[in-house]
């Protein structure tokens, strides 16, 4: 394995773990779902870590990107909700916008299935953590990771198959 794919991949997985303490120390204690500036400032914060995702990534060519944010966006809308989720959803959206090259559109298409995947979860699926939540959890990132693979069809033409293995 290529040590950019190893370093990439600790530095991002290291970033989520962040976030999964920030959630247990800050979200789970007080959650208030009236709280609308809370909901505010916890998609600017889910939103600003994607970003820190997205500045560590692992390059596969110039323009062509990978990171973690397909997990951070599809676990904030099922732990966090729809308004932190969709303002995580437009920061990083943008980003990726800004960012350009030739995987803009795969970019932006897996932020926004993700982050909709977990919002769906959550509506459709609200006893997910009674039963077999691992398996829950693991159904849901392979969902979620089937769609990105989708979306790998928006890549220009010369980069998809390469791409896709």
């Amino acid at each position: 394995m290529d040590n950019s794919i190893l370093l990439g991949l600790v530095q991002n997985t290291a970033i989520l773990l962040a976030l999964s303490l920030f959630y247990d120390y800050s979200w789970v204690k007080t959650e208030d779902t009236k709280n609308w500036l809370k909901k505010v400032l916890t998609g600017v914060v889910i939103g600003v870590i994607g970003l820190i995702l997205m500045l560590t990534p692992w390059t596969l060519i110039p323009g062509i990107v990978f990171d973690t944010r397909s997990i951070l966006l599809s676990v904030s809308g099922l732990f966090f909700g729809t308004i932190p989720t969709l303002i995580a959803i437009i920061i990083t959206a943008t980003y990726r916008i800004i960012l350009g090259g030739g995987g803009v559109y795969m970019g932006v298409a897996v932020i926004i299935t993700a982050g909709f995947i977990g919002i769906l979860w959550k509506k459709f699926r609200p006893f997910w953590k009674e039963k077999n939540y691992r398996i829950e959890l693991l159904v849901m990132g392979f969902i979620v990771h089937a769609v990105m693979l989708l979306c790998a069809f928006l890549l220009p033409e010369e980069n998809r198959i390469d791409t896709m293995k």
